[in-house]
């Protein structure tokens, strides 16, 4: 059995800018190897140059591109290669091409957005807390020194703030819990399966981001079956090429439930009415466009509900993390500069 070929994958925006391209060479007649070759010595990412150059190599040597970018070990996802299956099934390669170029760009944006929403939310909550463990552990322990000498009763704040971070059973529980989300992490780090797995849990199960990822997963899930629909490709056939291309094991059960229940006679609106993953607007989607007999251009119109559907909340979650975590980090920073100060303001007070 031949080795694979081992690279690193490519990021969305250049699977986006690999896609395009070589769909408008191939609409202009270009052949197959010599647009690979174009892309390889003209990509400004160096991990598509060799991807291509590798695949240009593969497709010399009488392989299918499917085959060649198969062979390429994960440098592209596996329903994308499935996709470019079916494009040269149908001979439609160029329009799927060019349906996967846009497809990645849209997702690219998404993500970006994403994790645009997550940066700054994570970056201020990163600072005010690095803030917080100054305060605690060089600011607090020289009052402690100048409180110990006043000879009267410490605040209520003060007794404790002092009690929660001098505690020896929550010092060494923190400093457990810090040791095991290291050894977790390393575990991760050095096991790719479980590390998916974690990363896929986090993605979907995330409170707020997690409904926003589903409607994503979803909206990708029809652009793909509309795109394969388009090319010829039957319905059934379609979801078992998408059954293994979400990146979400509990979408991937779902659609092959689907694809069980149309095969045993069901319509394609009843059988995603029988799975809660799929969200009404697509079920209802569906089965309107069935009732017209445009399943495919409802299915496109689906996706485009739920893509804005996603953005509208990708657009929403700044405005509403930002007034919660500097809430949050306000009430703490002030409880602490409370407790800090309310003896030194007591111990003015009896002066007085």
């Amino acid at each position: 059995m031949s080795r694979a070929i081992t690279i690193t994958r490519i990021r969305l925006l250049s699977v986006a800018r690999f896609s395009n391209c070589l769909s408008v060479m191939l609409g202009a007649s270009i052949g197959l190897v010599r647009a690979l070759d174009i892309i390889a010595d003209s990509d400004p990412d160096g991990a598509v140059c060799l991807a291509a150059d590798k695949a240009a190599r593969l497709v010399e040597a009488g392989h299918s591109l499917s085959t060649a970018l198969d062979r390429l070990d994960g440098v592209f996802e596996e329903v994308y290669v499935r996709m470019v299956l079916a494009g040269e099934n149908s001979g439609k390669l160029p329009e799927v091409l060019h349906g996967l170029g846009k497809d990645a760009e849209q997702r690219s944006h998404q993500a970006s957005a994403i994790k645009s929403a997550i940066i700054y939310p994570a970056s201020v909550f990163s600072v005010s807390l690095g803030m917080i463990f100054f305060m605690v552990f060089f600011m607090l322990p020289k009052f402690l020194e100048f409180f110990e000498g006043m000879g009267s009763e410490l605040p209520f704040p003060t007794r404790l703030l002092i009690f929660v971070v001098y505690n020896p059973a929550l010092r060494y529980g923190l400093g457990f819990l810090l040791l095991l989300f290291l050894a977790v992490g390393y575990y991760l780090s050095h096991n790719k399966k479980e590390s998916r797995s974690a990363k896929e849990y986090l993605k979907y199960n995330l409170p707020l981001l997690g409904r926003v990822n589903l409607l994503i997963s979803v909206s990708h899930f029809c652009r793909h079956l509309c795109m394969l629909g388009t090319s010829g490709v039957v319905l059934t056939e379609g979801l078992k090429i998408l059954k293994l291309g979400s990146g979400y094991e509990k979408l991937n059960r779902a659609i092959t439930n689907v694809r069980e229940k149309i095969v045993e006679g069901d319509s394609f609106s009843d059988a995603l009415a029988t799975e809660p993953l799929f969200p009404p607007i697509l079920i209802h989607s569906v089965r309107a466009a069935e009732e017209g007999s445009n399943l495919y251009g409802g299915l496109e119109r689906a996706s485009n509900l739920l893509s804005e559907e996603g953005q509208s909340k990708i657009d929403g979650l700044i405005p509403l993390l930002e007034p919660l975590i500097m809430a949050f980090m306000g009430i703490l920073v002030g409880f602490i500069v409370l407790a800090t100060f309310l003896p030194i303001y007591q111990l003015v007070a009896v002066e007085l």
